[in-house]
C-alpha cells in the first residue's frame, strides 16, 4: 500500500502522484476518480469563490485524474477508469447548488471520454452507490414486504462485466 498525497485541482499534482505510485508499484490499470467538496450554496449568493472552489475540486480533479494516466492506459491497450457521481447529480434539493451542476459533468466525462476510447480497451464509466443502494432496497422491500436496509450498497465495479455506456450485464442496477 502507498500513500500519496495530491491535490487534485493542480494537474501536476496529480501527474507527480501518478508517477510515484508507479515508480513504486508498477503501471496504473485502474483509477478511481473519488475526490469531491460538498458546496452547497444559495444561488443568487454564492461567490466566484464558491463555485471555482466546487468545480476545482469536482470535475477539475477529475478531469486531472485522466489526464495522468489515459495516455499510458491507451498505450497499453488496457485500463478502467471509474467516477464517483453522486445521487445529487439525479435526485437536485433545494440549497445544494452549484454541487449537482459538477456531479453532472462528472457523469458526463466518462460518456464522452468511453466512447472515445472503448475500442482501444480503455473502459471509462461511472458509479452512483448510493442510487444503487437506493434502487436495491427499493426492490428488495418490493419483493420481502421488508423495509430494512443494510449499510453495503449495491456497487458496480470496474471488474464487472458490463461495458458502460452500451451495455449491461442484464441486472436491473440503476445504469449512469
Amino acid at each position: 500500500m502507498l500513500a500519496v498525497q495530491t491535490d487534485v485541482t493542480q494537474s501536476t499534482s496529480v501527474q507527480n502522484a501518478v508517477s510515484e505510485a508507479e515508480a513504486k508499484l508498477g503501471l496504473v490499470d485502474l483509477l478511481v476518480n473519488n475526490a469531491c467538496i460538498n458546496v452547497f450554496c444559495d444561488s443568487l449568493t454564492m461567490t466566484d469563490d464558491d463555485w471555482r472552489r466546487c468545480f476545482a475540486v469536482d470535475l477539475d480533479g477529475v478531469w486531472n485524474g485522466y489526464r495522468a494516466v489515459l495516455p499510458g492506459m491507451v498505450e497499453r491497450g488496457r485500463g478502467s477508469i471509474v467516477n464517483i457521481a453522486s445521487m445529487h447529480s439525479f435526485k437536485i434539493i433545494p440549497g445544494c447548488f452549484p454541487y449537482p451542476v459538477a456531479k453532472h459533468g462528472v457523469i458526463g466525462l466518462p460518456q464522452a471520454l468511453g466512447i472515445e476510447y472503448a475500442g482501444r480497451q480503455v473502459r471509462v464509466e461511472c458509479d452512483c452507490a448510493s442510487l444503487h443502494r437506493d434502487a436495491t432496497h427499493a426492490r428488495l422491500a418490493e419483493r420481502t414486504g421488508r423495509s430494512g436496509q443494510s449499510e453495503t450498497g449495491n456497487a458496480r465495479s470496474a471488474t464487472d462485466e458490463a461495458h458502460w455506456p452500451a451495455g449491461g450485464s442484464g441486472d436491473d442496477r440503476p445504469r449512469l
